[in-house]
């Protein structure tokens, strides 16, 4: 990692979520959070957040997925140093049965709606319409609540 990398992460608040069990925030979606007509799509959850010191665009959150994934590409446009990846291949599985390699994994720091985490991510090499894949660790680790529906998701913070 850069010196430059390395400041501009230290200075992403480190906060966490307030959600702790017995502590439970009732987080409500209503008509002002839908975003378009909800009866004109039937789309995933794309969002756009800092991972590592960058901003990333087209990131999917994906319940349904028991690991966080970043392509590689991703990385070597974030000009990652590989000294960060841990070279271990893994095989997926996906919905239809089909399979990827896995390249390795990393831990990056990720920041939305004012919460800031530290994440472990398969590397994919492979074409994708998505740039991440955030999966259920983020989603349990940030305590984030994702809706489709009104295509947002929700954080209970301070």
């Amino acid at each position: 990692m850069t010196s430059s990398a390395a400041k501009t992460i230290a200075r992403i608040p480190q906060s966490k979520s307030p959600y702790k069990p017995g502590n439970i925030l009732p987080i409500t979606f209503s008509d002002c959070d839908l975003v378009g007509n909800p009866d004109l799509h039937h789309d995933s959850l794309v969002i756009s957040m800092q991972v590592g010191t960058s901003n990333v665009r087209i990131i999917l959150v994906d319940g349904d997925s028991v690991v966080n994934l970043i392509m590689l590409d991703v990385l070597k446009a974030m000009k990652i140093n590989e000294d960060q990846i841990t070279k271990k291949s893994s095989v997926l599985v996906g919905f239809s049965g089909e399979t990827r390699n896995m390249l390795g994994k990393i831990y990056l720091h990720t920041y939305a709606e004012g919460v800031a985490s530290y994440e472990r991510f398969g590397i994919l090499d492979c074409l994708s319409s998505y740039n991440v894949f955030l999966g259920r660790p983020w989603i349990h680790n940030v305590i984030v609540v994702p809706s489709n529906y009104n295509q947002c998701i929700k954080i209970p913070t301070d």
